[in-house]
């Protein structure tokens, strides 16, 4: 699956995979609870804009799960950040957002990977207007 997040520099073009932990299973929509639950995001950074930024903004993947049916999902947040590096024009990245076993009931999900740009640590608001949603379709989770 991908997204595209575009800026006024141009775009950036993200490709997202869900995985389980060993054994590998044929479905990816089917995921054991006893095992960790993994959201891959891979993506290249194209232009200069990236070599103005302070060296603590950080990527933040952050994996959203929207419960189907009866209830609401009410744990996580699961997320994983991952530092810049404004030393290149050109760069490669890849993120690995972990859902631990046993953290997610059982039960059907929408999951969502949301990628942003974390400027907290330089920008008071925190606030950068850079972020790209991949909605991963349902998955369910089973004991």
């Amino acid at each position: 699956m991908g997204m595209e997040i575009t800026m006024p520099s141009g775009t950036i073009p993200f490709q997202t995979s869900t995985s389980h932990e060993f054994p590998t299973v044929a479905n990816p929509s089917l995921v054991d609870r006893s095992r960790d639950f993994h959201v891959h995001a891979h993506w290249h950074t194209q232009g200069s804009f990236f070599l103005l930024l302070n060296q603590s903004a950080m990527w933040k993947g952050e994996v959203i799960l929207e419960e189907m049916g009866a209830g609401e999902f009410s744990g996580g947040p699961f997320i994983t950040k991952i530092p810049v590096v404004g030393t290149l024009a050109n760069q490669h990245f890849a993120l690995l957002v972990n859902l631990p076993a046993n953290s997610v009931p059982a039960g059907v999900y929408r999951v969502i990977l949301k990628m942003s740009l974390d400027t907290s640590a330089f920008i008071p608001s925190g606030w950068t207007p850079i972020c790209g949603f991949d909605d991963m379709g349902l998955v369910e989770f089973y004991n």
